[in-house]
Protein backbone atom coordinates (compact mmCIF):
# COMPACT_ATOMS: atom_id res chain seq x y z
CA UNK A 1 0.00 0.00 0.00
CA UNK A 2 1.25 3.22 -0.64
CA UNK A 3 1.84 6.18 1.62
CA UNK A 4 -0.68 8.19 0.28
CA UNK A 5 -3.19 5.69 0.48
CA UNK A 6 -2.41 5.70 4.56
CA UNK A 7 -2.77 9.49 4.97
CA UNK A 8 -6.39 9.92 6.04
CA UNK A 9 -8.64 13.15 4.98
CA UNK A 10 -8.22 16.09 6.89
CA UNK A 11 -11.94 16.10 7.87
CA UNK A 12 -11.06 11.98 8.98
CA UNK A 13 -8.86 13.93 11.61
CA UNK A 14 -10.88 16.68 12.74
CA UNK A 15 -12.32 13.95 15.50
CA UNK A 16 -9.58 12.16 17.35
CA UNK A 17 -8.14 16.14 17.08
CA UNK A 18 -10.89 17.80 19.05
CA UNK A 19 -11.08 14.33 21.18
CA UNK A 20 -7.46 15.31 22.76
CA UNK A 21 -7.81 19.06 22.68
CA UNK A 22 -10.62 18.30 24.80
CA UNK A 23 -9.17 16.25 27.08
CA UNK A 24 -6.33 18.47 27.82
CA UNK A 25 -8.23 21.77 27.70
CA UNK A 26 -10.51 20.22 30.88
CA UNK A 27 -7.42 18.97 32.66
CA UNK A 28 -5.63 22.32 32.52
CA UNK A 29 -9.19 24.21 33.01
CA UNK A 30 -9.76 21.58 36.45
CA UNK A 31 -6.23 22.57 37.58
CA UNK A 32 -6.91 26.22 37.03
CA UNK A 33 -10.13 26.61 38.79
CA UNK A 34 -8.93 24.03 42.11
CA UNK A 35 -7.14 25.47 45.53
CA UNK A 36 -4.02 24.35 45.85
CA UNK A 37 -4.12 20.83 47.48
CA UNK A 38 -7.16 20.41 44.70
CA UNK A 39 -4.38 21.63 41.99
CA UNK A 40 -2.00 18.75 43.51
CA UNK A 41 -3.85 15.97 43.64
CA UNK A 42 -5.47 16.78 40.20
CA UNK A 43 -1.92 16.98 38.49
CA UNK A 44 -0.39 13.93 40.89
CA UNK A 45 -3.21 11.49 39.27
CA UNK A 46 -2.79 12.62 35.87
CA UNK A 47 0.70 12.27 36.29
CA UNK A 48 0.31 8.71 36.90
CA UNK A 49 -2.96 6.98 34.73
CA UNK A 50 -1.45 8.84 31.49
CA UNK A 51 2.20 6.87 31.88
CA UNK A 52 0.13 3.82 30.72
CA UNK A 53 -1.17 5.25 28.08
CA UNK A 54 2.03 6.85 27.03
CA UNK A 55 3.79 3.14 27.38
CA UNK A 56 0.79 1.36 25.66
CA UNK A 57 1.32 4.28 22.57
CA UNK A 58 4.56 3.55 22.47
CA UNK A 59 4.24 0.02 22.33
CA UNK A 60 1.95 -0.25 19.89
CA UNK A 61 3.46 2.04 17.66
CA UNK A 62 6.87 0.31 17.53
CA UNK A 63 5.27 -2.86 17.42
CA UNK A 64 3.46 -1.92 14.17
CA UNK A 65 6.45 -0.15 12.95
CA UNK A 66 8.18 -3.72 13.39
CA UNK A 67 5.19 -5.64 12.09
CA UNK A 68 5.47 -3.18 8.52
CA UNK A 69 8.79 -4.57 8.09
CA UNK A 70 7.14 -7.74 7.08
CA UNK A 71 10.19 -9.80 9.50
CA UNK A 72 8.86 -12.79 11.55
CA UNK A 73 9.08 -11.19 15.14
CA UNK A 74 11.13 -14.97 16.04
CA UNK A 75 13.41 -14.05 13.13
CA UNK A 76 13.64 -10.90 14.19
CA UNK A 77 14.46 -11.98 17.93
CA UNK A 78 17.01 -14.80 17.48
CA UNK A 79 18.96 -12.25 15.06
CA UNK A 80 19.61 -10.17 17.49
CA UNK A 81 20.04 -12.98 20.31
CA UNK A 82 23.72 -12.62 20.54
CA UNK A 83 23.83 -8.78 21.03
CA UNK A 84 21.57 -9.61 23.90
CA UNK A 85 23.36 -11.89 25.22
CA UNK A 86 26.43 -9.64 24.79
CA UNK A 87 24.53 -6.72 26.60
CA UNK A 88 24.06 -8.78 29.66
CA UNK A 89 27.57 -9.44 30.16
CA UNK A 90 28.71 -5.92 29.74
CA UNK A 91 25.69 -4.88 32.39
CA UNK A 92 27.14 -8.14 34.25
CA UNK A 93 30.29 -6.58 34.03
CA UNK A 94 28.98 -2.89 35.03
CA UNK A 95 27.19 -3.63 38.39
CA UNK A 96 30.16 -6.42 39.64
CA UNK A 97 32.66 -3.71 39.10
CA UNK A 98 29.81 -0.71 40.42
CA UNK A 99 27.57 -2.14 43.30
CA UNK A 100 24.29 -0.35 42.87
CA UNK A 101 23.77 2.59 45.40
CA UNK A 102 22.41 6.16 45.65
CA UNK A 103 24.97 8.29 44.32
CA UNK A 104 23.41 11.87 43.46
CA UNK A 105 20.96 12.88 46.70
CA UNK A 106 18.41 13.90 47.18
CA UNK A 107 16.94 13.33 43.76
CA UNK A 108 16.72 9.50 44.02
CA UNK A 109 15.31 9.95 47.42
CA UNK A 110 12.72 12.10 45.57
CA UNK A 111 12.19 9.81 43.00
CA UNK A 112 11.86 6.68 44.98
CA UNK A 113 9.60 8.08 47.11
CA UNK A 114 7.40 9.01 44.42
CA UNK A 115 7.47 5.74 43.19
CA UNK A 116 6.29 4.55 46.45
CA UNK A 117 3.35 7.02 46.43
CA UNK A 118 2.32 5.69 42.53
CA UNK A 119 2.55 2.09 43.95
CA UNK A 120 0.15 3.12 46.96
CA UNK A 121 -1.89 5.48 46.50
CA UNK A 122 -2.10 5.32 42.20
CA UNK A 123 -0.76 9.08 42.26
CA UNK A 124 2.54 10.65 41.61
CA UNK A 125 2.90 12.06 45.52
CA UNK A 126 6.28 11.11 47.24
CA UNK A 127 6.31 10.72 51.37
CA UNK A 128 6.94 13.48 53.47
CA UNK A 129 5.90 12.18 56.83
CA UNK A 130 5.29 8.64 58.48
CA UNK A 131 4.36 7.81 61.60
CA UNK A 132 4.63 3.91 63.63
CA UNK A 133 1.74 2.31 63.37
CA UNK A 134 0.90 -1.38 64.41
CA UNK A 135 1.75 -2.99 60.41
CA UNK A 136 4.98 -0.46 59.69
CA UNK A 137 5.36 3.23 58.92
CA UNK A 138 2.24 4.90 57.81
CA UNK A 139 2.38 7.76 55.45
CA UNK A 140 0.67 10.40 57.22
CA UNK A 141 1.73 13.11 54.42
CA UNK A 142 2.28 13.59 50.49
CA UNK A 143 3.67 15.81 48.50
CA UNK A 144 4.39 16.73 44.68
CA UNK A 145 7.30 16.21 43.12
CA UNK A 146 9.18 18.74 40.31
CA UNK A 147 10.33 15.79 38.31
CA UNK A 148 8.70 14.26 35.52
CA UNK A 149 6.99 10.98 36.40
CA UNK A 150 7.57 8.33 34.24
CA UNK A 151 11.24 6.85 35.85
CA UNK A 152 8.85 6.63 39.14
CA UNK A 153 6.25 4.66 37.40
CA UNK A 154 8.28 2.30 35.99
CA UNK A 155 9.59 1.82 39.51
CA UNK A 156 6.24 1.44 40.70
CA UNK A 157 5.39 -1.03 38.23
CA UNK A 158 7.99 -3.09 39.86
CA UNK A 159 6.94 -2.81 43.58
CA UNK A 160 3.22 -3.85 42.30
CA UNK A 161 5.17 -7.30 41.00
CA UNK A 162 7.97 -7.71 43.35
CA UNK A 163 7.28 -5.27 46.48
CA UNK A 164 8.42 -2.33 48.15
CA UNK A 165 12.22 -2.18 47.87
CA UNK A 166 14.89 0.30 47.32
CA UNK A 167 16.15 -2.51 44.63
CA UNK A 168 13.92 -2.63 42.24
CA UNK A 169 15.41 1.34 41.07
CA UNK A 170 18.58 -0.66 40.52
CA UNK A 171 16.85 -3.65 38.93
CA UNK A 172 15.00 -1.11 36.34
CA UNK A 173 17.98 0.62 35.61
CA UNK A 174 19.97 -2.51 34.89
CA UNK A 175 17.20 -3.12 31.97
CA UNK A 176 17.34 0.39 30.89
CA UNK A 177 21.32 -0.47 30.49
CA UNK A 178 20.58 -3.76 28.73
CA UNK A 179 17.88 -2.18 26.46
CA UNK A 180 20.10 0.88 25.55
CA UNK A 181 23.10 -1.22 24.91
CA UNK A 182 20.66 -3.72 23.00
CA UNK A 183 19.78 -0.91 20.84
CA UNK A 184 23.21 0.72 19.61
CA UNK A 185 24.62 -2.78 19.74
CA UNK A 186 22.64 -4.01 17.28
CA UNK A 187 22.48 -0.90 14.91
CA UNK A 188 26.02 -0.66 14.78
CA UNK A 189 26.41 -3.72 13.91
CA UNK A 190 24.15 -4.09 10.94
CA UNK A 191 26.64 -0.82 9.64
CA UNK A 192 30.09 -1.90 10.68
CA UNK A 193 29.79 -5.62 11.36
CA UNK A 194 30.01 -7.80 14.74
CA UNK A 195 33.28 -5.79 16.14
CA UNK A 196 31.42 -2.30 15.23
CA UNK A 197 28.33 -3.20 17.91
CA UNK A 198 31.02 -4.28 20.25
CA UNK A 199 32.73 -2.05 19.88
CA UNK A 200 29.71 0.32 20.74
CA UNK A 201 28.78 -1.57 23.83
CA UNK A 202 32.21 -1.88 25.10
CA UNK A 203 32.88 1.67 24.80
CA UNK A 204 29.40 2.91 26.72
CA UNK A 205 29.82 0.10 29.48
CA UNK A 206 33.31 1.60 30.06
CA UNK A 207 31.60 5.15 30.38
CA UNK A 208 32.66 6.05 33.63
CA UNK A 209 29.59 8.42 33.75
CA UNK A 210 26.89 5.77 32.32
CA UNK A 211 28.09 3.32 34.71
CA UNK A 212 27.76 5.81 37.83
CA UNK A 213 24.29 6.87 36.39
CA UNK A 214 23.48 3.23 35.44
CA UNK A 215 23.93 1.37 38.69
CA UNK A 216 22.34 4.67 41.13
CA UNK A 217 19.02 4.65 41.76
CA UNK A 218 18.17 8.05 39.66
CA UNK A 219 16.73 8.76 35.78
CA UNK A 220 19.24 9.46 34.07
CA UNK A 221 20.04 6.40 32.14
CA UNK A 222 16.32 6.34 30.90
CA UNK A 223 16.19 9.62 29.85
CA UNK A 224 19.48 8.84 27.97
CA UNK A 225 17.90 5.16 26.70
CA UNK A 226 14.51 6.85 25.32
CA UNK A 227 16.87 9.94 23.62
CA UNK A 228 18.94 7.18 22.10
CA UNK A 229 15.71 5.34 20.80
CA UNK A 230 13.77 8.75 19.32
CA UNK A 231 17.43 9.07 17.34
CA UNK A 232 17.17 5.34 15.69
CA UNK A 233 13.18 6.11 14.75
CA UNK A 234 14.55 9.76 13.34
CA UNK A 235 17.30 7.74 11.02
CA UNK A 236 14.74 5.10 10.28
CA UNK A 237 11.80 7.39 9.17
CA UNK A 238 14.34 9.58 7.44
CA UNK A 239 15.40 7.09 5.33
CA UNK A 240 12.47 5.54 4.66
CA UNK A 241 9.77 8.10 5.34
CA UNK A 242 6.25 5.63 6.02
CA UNK A 243 3.10 6.08 8.40
CA UNK A 244 4.41 3.11 10.84
CA UNK A 245 7.75 4.77 11.14
CA UNK A 246 6.51 8.28 11.73
CA UNK A 247 4.28 6.97 14.51
CA UNK A 248 7.39 5.14 16.43
CA UNK A 249 9.07 8.32 15.77
CA UNK A 250 6.05 10.89 17.92
CA UNK A 251 5.49 7.95 20.17
CA UNK A 252 8.91 8.32 21.40
CA UNK A 253 9.25 11.45 21.26
CA UNK A 254 6.01 11.75 23.51
CA UNK A 255 7.35 8.87 25.90
CA UNK A 256 10.76 10.35 26.00
CA UNK A 257 9.41 13.69 27.53
CA UNK A 258 8.30 12.29 29.98
CA UNK A 259 11.45 11.03 31.83
CA UNK A 260 13.66 14.58 32.51
CA UNK A 261 13.45 17.95 32.68
CA UNK A 262 14.77 19.03 29.00
CA UNK A 263 13.74 15.67 27.62
CA UNK A 264 11.14 17.43 25.92
CA UNK A 265 12.89 21.00 24.33
CA UNK A 266 15.80 18.43 23.21
CA UNK A 267 13.00 15.71 21.71
CA UNK A 268 11.90 18.85 19.61
CA UNK A 269 14.70 19.87 18.14
CA UNK A 270 15.01 16.71 17.04
CA UNK A 271 11.62 16.87 15.23
CA UNK A 272 12.66 19.77 13.96
CA UNK A 273 15.46 18.57 11.85
CA UNK A 274 13.70 15.93 10.58
CA UNK A 275 10.73 17.99 9.40
CA UNK A 276 13.47 19.73 7.33
CA UNK A 277 15.20 16.91 6.20
CA UNK A 278 12.23 14.71 5.55
CA UNK A 279 10.01 17.60 4.51
CA UNK A 280 7.04 14.90 4.84
CA UNK A 281 5.33 13.51 7.45
CA UNK A 282 3.29 10.55 5.98
CA UNK A 283 -0.23 9.92 8.38
CA UNK A 284 -2.54 7.15 8.71
CA UNK A 285 -5.54 6.76 11.20
CA UNK A 286 -2.89 5.37 14.45
CA UNK A 287 -0.85 8.41 13.80
CA UNK A 288 -3.96 10.67 14.08
CA UNK A 289 -4.97 9.76 17.33
CA UNK A 290 -1.56 9.45 18.25
CA UNK A 291 -1.63 13.21 17.71
CA UNK A 292 -4.44 13.30 19.51
CA UNK A 293 -3.06 12.63 22.38
CA UNK A 294 -0.20 14.31 22.26
CA UNK A 295 -1.74 17.90 24.03
CA UNK A 296 -3.38 15.25 27.01
CA UNK A 297 -0.41 13.57 27.23
CA UNK A 298 1.92 17.40 27.54
CA UNK A 299 -0.14 19.00 29.51
CA UNK A 300 0.57 17.70 32.26
CA UNK A 301 4.11 18.68 32.17
CA UNK A 302 3.06 21.85 31.62
CA UNK A 303 1.44 22.01 34.70
CA UNK A 304 4.42 20.05 36.74
CA UNK A 305 6.43 23.05 35.27
CA UNK A 306 4.52 25.79 36.81
CA UNK A 307 4.65 23.95 40.02
CA UNK A 308 8.11 22.99 39.76
CA UNK A 309 9.30 26.99 39.62
CA UNK A 310 8.43 26.94 43.21
CA UNK A 311 11.77 28.70 45.03
CA UNK A 312 11.71 25.83 47.40
CA UNK A 313 12.65 23.13 44.81
CA UNK A 314 15.88 25.21 44.31
CA UNK A 315 17.73 26.33 47.45
CA UNK A 316 20.94 26.51 45.76
CA UNK A 317 19.83 29.11 43.28
CA UNK A 318 20.34 31.49 46.23
CA UNK A 319 18.29 33.93 44.17
CA UNK A 320 19.68 33.63 40.86
CA UNK A 321 18.51 32.99 37.50
CA UNK A 322 17.81 29.62 36.76
CA UNK A 323 18.29 29.94 33.19
CA UNK A 324 21.05 32.92 31.64
CA UNK A 325 23.29 33.58 29.25
CA UNK A 326 25.26 34.72 32.15
CA UNK A 327 25.30 30.89 32.90
CA UNK A 328 26.74 29.46 29.77
CA UNK A 329 29.46 31.80 29.57
CA UNK A 330 30.58 30.62 33.42
CA UNK A 331 30.13 27.26 32.29
CA UNK A 332 31.33 26.56 28.83
CA UNK A 333 35.20 27.09 29.48
CA UNK A 334 35.13 24.22 32.12
CA UNK A 335 33.50 21.44 30.47
CA UNK A 336 35.94 21.89 27.48
CA UNK A 337 38.65 21.50 29.84
CA UNK A 338 36.81 18.62 31.39
CA UNK A 339 36.27 17.25 28.12
CA UNK A 340 39.54 17.12 26.55
CA UNK A 341 41.33 16.29 29.86
CA UNK A 342 43.41 12.97 29.77
CA UNK A 343 43.25 9.86 31.64
CA UNK A 344 40.04 8.29 33.30
CA UNK A 345 37.37 10.58 33.05
CA UNK A 346 33.13 10.86 33.06
CA UNK A 347 33.45 12.11 29.55
CA UNK A 348 34.80 9.42 27.12
CA UNK A 349 35.58 5.95 27.28
CA UNK A 350 38.37 6.42 24.65
CA UNK A 351 40.53 9.86 25.31
CA UNK A 352 38.65 12.81 23.93
CA UNK A 353 41.11 13.82 20.91
CA UNK A 354 41.03 10.34 19.38
CA UNK A 355 37.45 9.33 19.38
CA UNK A 356 36.66 13.46 17.93
CA UNK A 357 39.61 12.79 15.37
CA UNK A 358 37.85 8.87 14.71
CA UNK A 359 34.74 10.36 14.47
CA UNK A 360 35.43 13.07 12.25
CA UNK A 361 36.00 10.77 9.47
CA UNK A 362 31.86 10.28 9.26
CA UNK A 363 31.19 13.97 7.84
CA UNK A 364 33.71 12.95 5.31
CA UNK A 365 31.52 10.88 3.57
CA UNK A 366 29.38 12.37 0.79
CA UNK A 367 25.19 12.84 -0.05
CA UNK A 368 23.27 12.62 3.38
CA UNK A 369 25.84 11.59 5.86
CA UNK A 370 25.70 15.20 7.45
CA UNK A 371 22.04 14.95 7.13
CA UNK A 372 22.25 11.84 9.33
CA UNK A 373 24.71 12.74 11.14
CA UNK A 374 22.77 16.44 12.54
CA UNK A 375 19.86 13.95 14.28
CA UNK A 376 22.17 13.09 16.25
CA UNK A 377 24.41 15.68 16.66
CA UNK A 378 21.32 17.93 17.27
CA UNK A 379 19.49 16.66 19.90
CA UNK A 380 22.83 16.29 21.97
CA UNK A 381 23.81 20.02 21.06
CA UNK A 382 20.40 20.98 22.70
CA UNK A 383 20.92 18.67 25.78
CA UNK A 384 24.56 20.42 26.29
CA UNK A 385 23.19 24.05 25.47
CA UNK A 386 20.35 23.49 28.45
CA UNK A 387 22.99 22.24 30.45
CA UNK A 388 25.31 25.05 30.12
CA UNK A 389 22.61 27.74 30.72
CA UNK A 390 21.06 25.96 33.88
CA UNK A 391 22.35 27.88 36.94
CA UNK A 392 23.50 24.14 38.44
CA UNK A 393 25.00 23.08 34.79
CA UNK A 394 28.81 23.97 36.10
CA UNK A 395 31.05 20.31 35.38
CA UNK A 396 33.29 21.27 38.37
CA UNK A 397 30.32 20.00 40.66
CA UNK A 398 30.25 16.55 40.45
CA UNK A 399 26.61 16.13 41.09
CA UNK A 400 25.91 18.56 37.78
CA UNK A 401 28.09 16.12 35.45
CA UNK A 402 25.14 13.89 34.94
CA UNK A 403 23.55 16.66 33.07
CA UNK A 404 26.04 16.16 30.56
CA UNK A 405 25.54 11.99 30.33
CA UNK A 406 24.13 12.59 26.30
CA UNK A 407 27.60 14.33 25.37
CA UNK A 408 29.41 11.41 27.24
CA UNK A 409 27.57 8.94 25.22
CA UNK A 410 27.81 10.80 21.79
CA UNK A 411 31.96 11.09 22.51
CA UNK A 412 32.16 7.55 23.24
CA UNK A 413 30.37 6.41 20.16
CA UNK A 414 31.99 8.94 17.82
CA UNK A 415 34.84 5.90 16.71
CA UNK A 416 31.81 3.27 15.96
CA UNK A 417 29.84 5.99 14.18
CA UNK A 418 33.36 6.41 12.04
CA UNK A 419 33.72 3.16 11.71
CA UNK A 420 29.95 2.41 10.47
CA UNK A 421 29.96 5.11 8.01
CA UNK A 422 32.83 3.87 6.29
CA UNK A 423 32.41 0.19 6.87
CA UNK A 424 35.87 -0.17 8.34
CA UNK A 425 35.52 -3.39 9.91
CA UNK A 426 38.94 -3.96 10.64
CA UNK A 427 39.32 -0.62 12.30
CA UNK A 428 36.56 -1.41 14.67
CA UNK A 429 38.56 -4.92 15.45
CA UNK A 430 41.39 -2.62 16.56
CA UNK A 431 39.79 -0.12 18.40
CA UNK A 432 37.91 -2.76 20.11
CA UNK A 433 40.62 -4.35 21.58
CA UNK A 434 41.68 -0.52 23.07
CA UNK A 435 38.18 0.28 24.37
CA UNK A 436 38.17 -2.81 26.27
CA UNK A 437 41.22 -1.69 28.20
CA UNK A 438 40.11 1.77 28.51
CA UNK A 439 36.44 0.41 29.52
CA UNK A 440 38.44 -1.74 32.30
CA UNK A 441 40.79 1.11 33.60
CA UNK A 442 37.85 3.53 33.86
CA UNK A 443 35.61 0.83 35.82
CA UNK A 444 38.02 0.44 37.80
CA UNK A 445 39.06 3.67 38.74
CA UNK A 446 35.22 4.95 39.26
CA UNK A 447 35.23 1.63 41.61
CA UNK A 448 38.49 3.76 43.77
CA UNK A 449 36.15 6.92 43.50
CA UNK A 450 39.53 8.63 41.61
CA UNK A 451 36.83 9.63 38.83
CA UNK A 452 33.15 10.43 39.95
CA UNK A 453 33.36 10.03 43.85
CA UNK A 454 29.96 9.98 45.63
CA UNK A 455 28.44 13.16 46.18
CA UNK A 456 29.08 14.03 49.99
CA UNK A 457 25.08 14.25 51.12
CA UNK A 458 25.41 10.42 50.21
CA UNK A 459 28.39 9.61 51.81
CA UNK A 460 26.57 11.26 54.75
CA UNK A 461 23.75 9.24 54.52
CA UNK A 462 25.94 6.35 54.69
CA UNK A 463 26.83 7.27 58.42
CA UNK A 464 23.17 7.99 59.30
CA UNK A 465 22.77 4.14 58.21
CA UNK A 466 25.29 2.97 60.46
CA UNK A 467 23.73 5.15 63.51
CA UNK A 468 20.49 3.14 62.54
CA UNK A 469 21.84 -0.21 62.39
CA UNK A 470 22.72 0.31 66.09
CA UNK A 471 19.97 1.51 66.83
CA UNK A 472 17.47 -0.83 65.05
CA UNK A 473 14.84 0.99 65.58
CA UNK A 474 11.50 -0.53 64.58
CA UNK A 475 8.54 1.24 61.88
CA UNK A 476 6.32 0.06 64.76
CA UNK A 477 7.67 1.53 67.77
CA UNK A 478 10.10 4.30 66.81
CA UNK A 479 9.60 7.56 65.32
CA UNK A 480 12.76 9.42 63.88
CA UNK A 481 12.89 13.10 63.63
CA UNK A 482 15.43 13.90 61.08
CA UNK A 483 16.02 16.71 58.46
CA UNK A 484 16.50 14.09 55.99
CA UNK A 485 13.06 12.27 57.33
CA UNK A 486 12.27 11.79 53.59
CA UNK A 487 15.55 9.52 52.59
CA UNK A 488 14.65 7.24 56.48
CA UNK A 489 11.21 7.17 55.12
CA UNK A 490 11.93 5.56 51.69
CA UNK A 491 13.96 2.86 53.52
CA UNK A 492 11.31 1.58 55.61
CA UNK A 493 11.02 3.72 58.84
CA UNK A 494 8.76 5.64 60.33
CA UNK A 495 10.16 10.06 60.00
CA UNK A 496 9.41 13.23 59.73
CA UNK A 497 10.53 16.46 59.96
CA UNK A 498 11.51 19.06 63.21
CA UNK A 499 9.63 20.99 61.11
CA UNK A 500 6.68 18.44 61.25
CA UNK A 501 7.16 17.55 64.84
CA UNK A 502 7.28 20.80 66.36
CA UNK A 503 4.06 22.00 64.28
CA UNK A 504 2.28 18.74 65.04
CA UNK A 505 3.21 17.70 68.11
CA UNK A 506 1.64 14.23 66.93
CA UNK A 507 0.31 12.32 69.69
CA UNK A 508 2.49 8.93 70.53
CA UNK A 509 1.65 6.10 72.77
CA UNK A 510 4.23 5.76 75.65
CA UNK A 511 5.28 2.13 73.79
CA UNK A 512 6.43 4.74 70.77
CA UNK A 513 10.29 6.26 71.18
CA UNK A 514 10.89 9.35 69.48
CA UNK A 515 14.56 9.75 68.44
CA UNK A 516 15.35 12.55 66.51
CA UNK A 517 18.60 12.46 64.53
CA UNK A 518 21.44 14.96 64.01
CA UNK A 519 23.09 15.25 60.87
CA UNK A 520 25.89 17.43 59.22
CA UNK A 521 22.82 18.20 56.41
CA UNK A 522 20.84 19.96 59.08
CA UNK A 523 22.34 23.76 58.27
CA UNK A 524 21.34 23.04 54.50
CA UNK A 525 18.01 21.42 54.80
CA UNK A 526 16.57 24.09 57.51
CA UNK A 527 14.48 26.27 55.09
CA UNK A 528 12.37 23.28 53.96
CA UNK A 529 12.62 20.72 56.77
CA UNK A 530 13.29 22.57 60.44
CA UNK A 531 15.80 22.12 62.61
CA UNK A 532 16.30 19.54 65.25
CA UNK A 533 18.35 21.71 67.54
CA UNK A 534 14.78 23.29 68.22
CA UNK A 535 12.86 19.90 68.84
CA UNK A 536 16.02 18.99 71.39
CA UNK A 537 15.61 22.72 73.30
CA UNK A 538 12.03 21.51 73.93
CA UNK A 539 12.36 18.56 75.72
CA UNK A 540 15.09 16.74 77.80
CA UNK A 541 16.61 14.55 75.46
CA UNK A 542 18.82 11.51 76.18
CA UNK A 543 21.70 11.23 73.99
CA UNK A 544 21.93 7.00 72.50
CA UNK A 545 25.19 7.40 70.10
CA UNK A 546 27.23 8.98 67.72
CA UNK A 547 29.35 8.40 64.02
CA UNK A 548 32.03 10.57 63.39
CA UNK A 549 31.84 11.98 59.43
CA UNK A 550 34.55 13.78 58.57
CA UNK A 551 35.10 16.84 61.51
CA UNK A 552 31.52 16.43 62.31
CA UNK A 553 28.87 13.19 63.52
CA UNK A 554 25.71 11.88 62.89
CA UNK A 555 23.88 11.46 66.59
CA UNK A 556 20.90 10.09 67.80
CA UNK A 557 18.77 11.72 70.78
CA UNK A 558 16.26 10.01 72.91
CA UNK A 559 13.48 12.27 73.50
CA UNK A 560 11.64 12.08 76.78
CA UNK A 561 7.79 12.74 77.34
Amino acid sequence: MSNAACEPAPVRLLPPLCVGGAAATALVAAWAMSDGDGRQTLLAAALYWLMPLALALWVAAVARARAAGGEPFGAWLRARAGTMTLAAVAVAVVFATMPPAMRMQFDETSLLGTSFGMHAERAALMPIGALPAPDGAHVTGWNLDKRPPLWSFLVSVAHDVAGVRVGNAYAANAVVLWSLLVLVGWRLRAAAGGAGGALAMALLAGLPLLASCATSAGFEALALSLLAAAVVAAIDFVRAPTAPRANALLATVLLGAQARYESLPVLLALLAVVAVVARRWPRDRFGAWLLAAAPLLLAPLALLWVHGRDAMFYPEAQGQPLVALAHFADHVGPLLAAVFAWGPQPFAALPTLLAVAVGALALARPAGRVALATLVVAPVGAATAIALLWFYGDVRENTAQRLFLPLAALLALLPPLACAAWRARKLALALLVAALAAGAHNLTALRAERVLPRQNAAVMLDAVDVALAGLRPAPDRTLLVSAVAQYLIVQGHAAITPQQWLARRPRLGDAIDVVVLATPLDAACRAQAGDPRDVLAALPAQLLGEVPFGADRVAAWRLAR
